[in-house]
């Protein structure tokens, strides 16, 4: 399992950027099973908050809806993982809160790849990141 951030959903339907035709591969290979993509439920919270915080929501909820049906495995998160969180927190103050949850939630779920362009996720052990210009 592949834990797809998501600045890779976001540059896949953005604006033309390095990193646009390579996140689409992405999510096309997810799309067609090629990918074993897996997100978290904090991943669609993000893509809602960010373009509500833009003034686009009509589209982030395109976005939302495309893509809460085309992942096929969208994990949840509980205390558990929050417990977890905290704890990277304490350990990676440069680590923001949501980046730490989504970490919580690979290390609980025994998910070790990331898809991402932040290269902080380099920084935290047991974890590879894998950039999407890779693909």
């Amino acid at each position: 399992m592949i834990f797809i951030d998501t600045n890779i959903i976001m540059y896949a339907v953005g604006r033309p950027h390095k990193y646009k035709s390579s996140c689409a591969k992405i999510i096309m290979g997810i799309s067609e099973g090629k990918i074993p993509g897996v997100i978290d439920c904090e991943v669609l919270q993000e893509l809602l908050y960010r373009y509500w915080h833009i003034g686009e929501l009509e589209k982030g909820l395109e976005v939302f809806e495309c893509f809460q049906s085309l992942i096929p495995k969208i994990l949840e998160i509980n205390r558990s993982d929050l417990v977890t969180a905290a704890q990277i927190l304490k350990e990676n103050s440069l680590i923001s809160p949501r980046d730490a949850i989504h970490i919580a939630v690979m290390k609980n779920n025994k998910i070790n790849l990331i898809c991402t362009t932040d290269s902080h996720f380099d920084k935290i052990e047991g974890i590879e990141r894998k950039d999407p210009l890779a693909y």
